[in-house]
């Protein structure tokens, strides 16, 4: 009995010291609310933040920083990392060695979920009481993406919803006299149709066998779909990795019908010498090259790639003239699709070591920095320092502005930043480069969403994160032969049947109880 009544207290004791952990534990814990900081300490707040080319701010009197500095009270230690391998490389060292920064950026979804687990995160979800603006700057799906159900351990990087859409040769249709398609014109037949005379009438003076009717950079990891070519998956009913269909998550390697009709046309276009015949080697100098040197009629970009592009390409054709078709071809049954940037892979986060005062005073900064003044500050910089009016009312940069031209917006692009689409215009960028805003808007009159609505349940499928990538390869290397016409279109069957046999329908299932858990949990 006293043995009974032991190993009861025992386990008593041993469920409150978990409860009493949990209560306590990194990122567990309830706000303290605002009064826990008056702003009178001068706080140390480090960063870790992922660069591009040109590297990070080096110079710790940058205008920018010391703004925020004194308006904050803070002394901020940013270590600039290149990203990529190097940057999650770089994260993993400190997170071995938990010397992880009070503020980072995360964009590795697996690692996301991981160290959330683990509560390395400071839950925001119950400062937003206190910062409510912080709370509904974002899409919602963005903010929930891939973190447990009821939780917010970071805030995503806004990004534009469309990154790219098909741009023609105005002056090569103006030679054949064709117009620009409607929407209701245009169709993959009517795509095909003018890549077709594109290549056998020559409006760019190639010569026979010179021009390109339309290519891909084809990857035997990416496929048709991830690049320049996701608008002719999209049109066909082929899923951008996976799609919602009939209450499940349906993977693109098992849609034995829709890709049929897809590899139809294409062998047809290749077989009459429409379709690039290098489209299984190419990458994408190579097809840069062809637009830049007058080879080809059609782009898949942004606004300032084409500007790019179409500047090099005036060097030796000054007549040149890109031409932007906002929507996309449908296909055979009226399907169409753009490829939708994923909101939220990449998070800004919170260390959950910090103290409370530290907290609320970055939640302080960030709650600013969505502001108009805040997001003026962290894009243009100072004004007196960076920027100036003229005599006119015009926005000017200063001499030491004119120093700092390509490093004013670092945080701004590679950390945080509002739910803006104007992140890439200054107050001096020019009204022609003012763009990217009008851009979206005409992209977005049209229903031509193709998304990935199977990403925020991957990270749970131990077999996507193992597989998808040399299961891919014999898949996409599978779809290059037919296309090729090395293979009959009807092989699609058997190479689908080989992926789903060596691990992908174990994939579809993992990833499906994934999706429905979280469905049963919302």
């Amino acid at each position: 009995m006293r043995k009974i009544v032991f190993l009861s207290f025992t386990f008593m004791f041993f469920v409150i010291m978990i409860m009493a952990c949990s209560k306590d534990s990194p990122g567990a814990r309830e706000p303290g609310g605002k009064e826990v900081d008056d702003g009178s300490k001068r706080l140390k707040i480090s960063m870790i933040v992922p660069v591009q080319q040109g590297g990070g701010w080096e110079d710790k009197n940058h205008p920018t920083i010391k703004y925020v500095e004194d308006k904050f009270n803070i002394d901020l230690n940013i270590r600039w990392v290149p990203g990529g391998n190097d940057y999650k490389n770089t994260l993993n060292s400190l997170a071995a060695s938990k010397d992880l920064p009070d503020m980072y950026y995360v964009d590795e979804p697996v690692n996301f979920r991981k160290w959330q687990k683990s509560g390395a995160f400071v839950d925001l979800k119950p400062y937003f009481k206190d910062f409510p603006q912080l709370g509904s700057e974002f899409p919602q799906d963005a903010m929930e993406v891939f973190n447990e159900p009821g939780k917010i351990y970071g805030f995503p990087k806004y990004t534009m919803k469309y990154s790219n859409a098909l741009w023609v040769r105005k002056d090569w249709l103006d030679k054949l006299g064709i117009p620009i398609p409607s929407p209701e014109e245009f169709t993959i037949e009517k795509f095909y149709e003018i890549s077709k005379a594109f290549v056998e009438q020559d409006p760019g003076g190639n010569g026979k066998g010179g021009t390109v009717g339309f290519t891909n950079e084809f990857g035997t990891s990416t496929g048709l779909g991830k690049s320049r070519n996701a608008f002719l998956q999209a049109a066909y009913g082929i899923a951008y990795e996976w799609k919602e269909q009939d209450g499940r998550l349906v993977k693109m390697e098992e849609q034995n019908e829709e890709w049929k009709g897809l590899l139809t046309f294409l062998s047809k276009a290749y077989e009459e010498n429409v379709f690039d015949h290098n489209f299984a080697t190419n990458v994408g100098s190579d097809i840069v090259a062809l637009v830049e040197g007058n080879k080809i009629g059609w782009e898949i970009a942004g606004p300032s790639t084409i500007k790019k592009r179409e500047e090099a390409l005036k060097k030796i054709v000054p007549e040149a003239e890109f031409v932007m078709i906002p929507y996309p071809p449908k296909g055979p049954k009226g399907e169409s699709g753009l490829l939708v940037t994923v909101q939220g892979r990449g998070k800004l986060v919170l260390n959950s070591k910090m103290e409370e005062e530290k907290i609320y005073r970055i939640l302080e900064w960030l709650d600013w920095w969505i502001t108009e003044e805040g997001t003026t500050v962290m894009k243009d910089g100072p004004e007196g320092e960076i920027w100036e009016k003229n005599a006119d009312g015009k926005i000017v940069l200063t001499e030491k502005g004119k120093q700092y031209e390509e490093q004013i917006n670092l945080l701004n692009n590679w950390l945080f930043r509002a739910a803006d689409d104007n992140f890439n215009i200054h107050g001096w960028t020019p009204e022609e480069e003012q763009f990217d805003a009008e851009f979206q808007k005409a992209v977005d009159q049209y229903p031509s969403e193709w998304r990935d609505a199977g990403d925020p349940y991957t990270i749970d499928s131990p077999t996507f994160q193992e597989r998808s990538k040399d299961l891919a390869a014999k898949f996409n290397e599978g779809i290059a032969n037919i296309i090729a016409g090395r293979k009959p279109v009807d092989y699609i069957d058997e190479v689908i049947a080989r992926w789903k046999a060596d691990g992908g329908d174990k994939m579809i299932k993992e990833v499906n109880d994934s999706y429905q858990k979280q469905k049963a949990a919302k």
